[in-house]
């Protein structure tokens, strides 16, 4: 959970006497909606894949940004996509524990 951000500001008054008086007042700014995942995440995460070649893959289940997109993919796309793509790149990392999933 995130708290949201304050900034100080202050604000100058004269008092009776004719001193300015300095007073700070603290606002709090509504807090950002949390988004997991940005855009940009998911483009580089494609653009890897393609960059390994996975695209090239008989296998490919033709991962899209618009997969990951909330109003285009279902979730069992989403999921699908992932899990493809991370079992592909354990898969370079570990090729003999892989080799044993199989």
């Amino acid at each position: 959970m995130s708290r949201p951000t304050s900034t100080t500001s202050t604000a100058t008054t004269a008092t009776s006497s004719g001193h300015s008086r300095t007073m700070s007042v603290k606002t709090v700014t509504k807090p950002q909606p949390v988004n997991s995942i940005s855009v940009s995440d998911i483009k580089i995460f494609v653009t890897n894949l393609r960059l390994l070649d996975f695209d090239l893959r008989q296998d490919w289940p033709g991962i899209t940004v618009q997969t990951f997109s909330g109003k285009n993919a279902d979730q069992r796309q989403r999921i699908g996509g992932t899990e493809w793509a991370l079992f592909r790149l354990f898969e370079i990392w570990d090729p003999n524990e892989t080799a044993q999933v199989r």
